[in-house]
């Protein structure tokens, strides 16, 4: 029953060099794709000022958070909350942050395909 809702599926890297669609959106949410200092360059990009990124991650989202530090402050980002659940008839636990975009993004983000990963923000 979500109205509004947009999914895009692609490389995040190239629509959004595609589309006018950077700093856009109300809310990114994204699974367990990559570590979340490399996921975040390709997700809060498409974030408006004020917006939020929920990444879905495992327990060891604590251990990403102190080495995406860098990478929330050049993107513009910081964590807001951190909520954690086992996930409904299951014994699978996951942590969902909450993350807010309180500056613009620059330009240059996310880099080339590739990039992100070999050299984390």
């Amino acid at each position: 029953s979500l109205e509004n809702v947009i999914a895009i599926h692609g490389r995040a890297e190239d629509y959004i060099k595609e589309t006018n669609r950077r700093e856009y959106y109300d809310l990114c949410v994204s699974r367990a794709v990559s570590s979340l200092n490399v996921l975040s360059e390709y997700c809060v990009p498409y974030v408006k000022v004020d917006g939020y990124f929920i990444p879905y991650k495992s327990e060891k989202v604590y251990d990403e958070l102190n080495s995406s530090a860098n990478a929330f402050q050049t993107l513009g980002c910081k964590t807001q909350d951190i909520v954690e659940m086992n996930l409904p008839h299951s014994d699978i636990f996951r942590t969902f942050l909450i993350i807010k975009k309180n500056s613009s993004t620059p330009c240059k983000y996310p880099r080339k395909a590739g990039i992100p990963i070999k050299k984390p923000l």
